[in-house]
């Protein structure tokens, strides 16, 4: 039972610092998640409260070290404060991005020009702004944009996507 606690508090633990760390990528890096980060979100809302759940199983340890269970308790807590404020913080944040593809690259398929329309709902009180980005794709998701001239598009390197 000993190392099943120890397995189930490790795991836990690096999946709530992976997802604070990917959160903090995202956020700083200029990529973004192509479906406005839903996907993401929902394992955040979902996943994170289980994995803060389960870092109680550093309970199972059975070590009489008072050291060792100070270093536990305060982990633990820490990691509730740390993924608890992500959280709330989050929800206030949740900006929407809506992309319609107008061209695409004869050369690679994951990178199109795109019309951005972003806005953040009730938190600006503005109109979305609508801008023209090269968006390229990769992989998980993310993308990452790069404002484009559409004014002079070369017919060489773009094919027009056809709307339906």
């Amino acid at each position: 039972m000993r190392t099943v606690s120890k397995i189930i508090f490790s795991t836990s633990i690096l999946v709530v610092f992976l997802t604070i760390a990917l959160s903090l990528f995202v956020g700083y890096s200029g990529f973004e998640f192509r479906d406005n980060g839903d996907a993401f979100n929902q394992f955040k809302l979902t996943w994170l409260p289980v994995c803060i759940l389960l870092t109680l199983f550093w309970l199972g340890f059975n070590n009489s070290d008072t050291t060792m269970v100070v270093l536990r308790t305060v982990i633990t807590i820490f990691t509730a404060l740390v993924v608890f404020f992500h959280i709330i913080f989050s929800t206030f944040l949740m900006c929407t991005a809506d992309y319609r593809e107008l061209y695409k690259s004869k050369t690679e398929q994951s990178i199109k020009i795109v019309k951005r329309s972003f806005g953040c709902g009730a938190i600006d009180s503005t109109p979305d702004s609508k801008s023209f980005h090269i968006m390229k794709e990769y992989p998980l998701g993310l993308i990452r944009l790069s404002p484009a001239d559409t004014s002079n598009i070369d017919k060489s390197r773009w094919v027009k996507i056809i709307d339906n």
